[in-house]
């Protein structure tokens, strides 16, 4: 779980897609129906590469939680034109609709390209590029404009590589900084004072009563 230093709209738990059932037609067409718990109306479904990142949207149709697609893998829209679905294997997404509820998701991934791919298709999801300093092979400074070039949010580093000159460098291009792993006290108040924007714990308790500490007195000795 994460918390903020900041107070935006708690991003909610996304309620997994459930395939109901799956049948081929004459023409080469893959339907799918299925639903989603929790009350939530698939609007759209998603094909997302395991190894590449691509992603393929198809138009759902709801009716209550249940929907229903037709995915076309022979005619898939790309910038290249109507292509083939790629060889590969490809994840199923459904998005929801209404409530503004893309706007509260935070998808990590480590892949640039994936996210990059991703922010057409899904222009409200904020998106965390989420890898170890020292797989970033681009000096970090040409990473931070190519993360803001890409729409890109957040990076999202483990809080031992962070330094509050380099927060300050990735607030420069208007990129958040997350910090992952922030397991003790001493370490959630060490990345509150290098102005990290949220954390990530297991302690949620600790995390949260911690953060709430920070927001309504400031700086606390550790």
């Amino acid at each position: 779980m994460a918390a903020f230093r900041s107070t935006p709209p708690w991003p909610e738990q996304a309620p997994r897609p459930v395939v109901l059932a799956a049948s081929w037609t004459g023409d080469g067409t893959l339907r799918i129906e299925g639903e989603l718990p929790g009350g939530a109306v698939a609007q759209e479904v998603l094909l997302v590469a395991r190894d590449y990142g691509d992603v393929c949207v198809f138009p759902a149709e709801a009716s209550g939680t249940r929907f229903s697609a037709m995915l076309e893998p022979a005619h898939t829209k790309s910038l290249a034109g109507t292509l083939p679905l790629r060889e590969g294997k490809w994840d199923l997404y459904a998005r929801a609709a209404g409530d503004g509820a893309p706007g509260r998701l935070w998808l990590c991934h480590a892949s640039v390209r994936f996210l990059a791919g991703l922010r057409e298709h899904a222009p409200d999801v904020k998106l965390v590029h989420s890898r170890r300093r020292q797989h970033i092979e681009a000096p970090l400074e040409r990473h931070a404009a190519d993360l803001a070039a890409s729409g890109i949010d957040t990076m999202n580093f483990h809080y031992s590589e962070w330094t509050k000159g380099l927060v300050a460098l990735f607030h420069r291009f208007d990129v958040n900084a997350f910090a992952w792993d922030v397991q003790e006290i001493r370490h959630l108040r060490a990345m509150l004072r290098l102005d990290v924007d949220a954390v990530y714990s297991d302690h949620v308790e600790r995390m949260v009563t911690i953060v709430n500490e920070w927001l309504e007195q400031g700086d606390v000795a550790t």
